[in-house]
């Protein structure tokens, strides 16, 4: 199994990509941690495309356009998914 790694500026860590697998104390601080910096990071991402589609368009549906960056950000998730 090809073991991933994640890492930020200040550590790198390895993920594990077997569900249900038994994890140390650590190990579940380390998910969590890594789960708030995606969660995060998506949101960043998101809020991101959603101001720049507001200046290429002025007149811009904000609902629609947050729409369409959920679905961009939905078909690249499954299409992670499909590499593992």
């Amino acid at each position: 199994m090809t073991e991933l790694l994640y890492a930020t500026p200040t550590h790198s860590f390895p993920i594990y990509p077997i569900k249900g697998a038994p994890m140390s104390e650590i190990e579940k601080k380390e998910v969590a941690k890594l789960k708030s910096d995606i969660k995060a990071d998506i949101k960043s991402v998101f809020e991101n495309y959603l101001s720049v589609s507001g200046w290429d368009v002025p007149e811009n549906d904000e609902n629609v356009s947050a729409s369409l960056i959920l679905d961009a950000i939905k078909e690249a998730v499954s299409e992670l998914e499909k590499d593992l």
